[in-house]
């Protein structure tokens, strides 16, 4: 498709204990390559991202102890990340 017709959804969430950061698309999904460094937290000279934004998002959020989880789809790609309140 279009990538100018992509719609992008974010929302924030606020708790006593986190922020809870959600941001959809309806894009054609997120390619294997950028799962991967996700859900292992590793890249290496094989297995990589095809730019830095998503590796340097994983590993600001793991250093300050959150988290990210990825739902992937055909139809779109939620990626929601979760960052620990200050006390």
């Amino acid at each position: 498709g279009d990538p100018a017709a992509v719609e992008v959804e974010v929302e924030v969430t606020l708790t006593d204990r986190e922020v809870v950061l959600t941001v959809s698309d309806d894009g054609p999904g997120l390619p294997n390559t950028e799962q991967r460094v996700l859900t292992t937290g590793k890249e290496t000279p094989v297995v990589h991202g095809q730019g830095l934004g998503i590796w340097i998002v994983n590993w600001i959020v793991s250093d300050i102890g959150g988290d990210i989880t990825l739902t992937d789809a055909s139809d779109g790609t939620t990626v929601t990340v979760h960052l620990p309140r200050p006390s």
